[in-house]
Formats: structure tokens, sequence, C-alpha cells
């Protein structure tokens, strides 16, 4: 299947945790949610399989792509608590680029 990507712009980016997204509209002055890339595409058995990007190693899926969006925002939510019991550890940036496959 095709791998889709949702920008930091995209309409379908979701709301981060209630404290990063209290935190980013502290920041920002203005109420605001705080946009979180991620990535998903077509099972073959039907439905929806989606990661954050920051923890692709977490995947999630669903009969639909809303159905897809709630239990990413569940996972984002059961993220943030393992992070915060030092489970895993806090998302860093990383880095991407581009090579030729020959």
């Amino acid at each position: 299947g095709n791998l889709t990507y949702i920008s930091n712009e995209g309409v379908n980016c979701l709301q981060s945790h209630p404290l990063t997204a209290a935190l980013a509209r502290r920041s920002c002055g203005i109420l605001c949610a705080m946009q979180i890339p991620y990535t998903y595409w077509p099972a073959k058995e039907g439905g929806y399989i989606g990661y954050w990007n920051d923890y692709p190693d977490y995947l999630t899926e669903g009969d639909t792509l809303a159905e897809l969006r709630d239990m990413l925002r569940d996972l984002r939510d059961g993220i943030n608590v393992m992070v915060s019991e030092g489970e895993i550890p806090s998302a860093m940036p990383c880095r991407s680029g581009v090579m030729e496959l020959s």
C-alpha cells in the first residue's frame, strides 16, 4: 500500500497531551493546538494502520480513518504516561535525508 504522510500543517494532525497543548497555548498567547505529524496506510485486511512519526515503534489501527485518529489519540496518551514514568525516552528530533537506490 501507499504510505501517506500528514505534515505539520495538515488538517489531520492531532492535538497532543493536554499538558503539552496547555504549554503551547501559553507560549503563543492564544488558544492553539499543538500539531503532531503521523503516518498511516490502508491495511490489507481493511481499515488503517498508523503511528506517530516521533514514535514509529508503536502502531495502532482503526476500521475507519476517524477511528484510527481516535486510536492515535489514545496511543499518544499512553506514550505520554510511559514517558512520564521513565519507561520509554522522550522523542528526540530526527534528521532525515534522501538517498538514491541503484
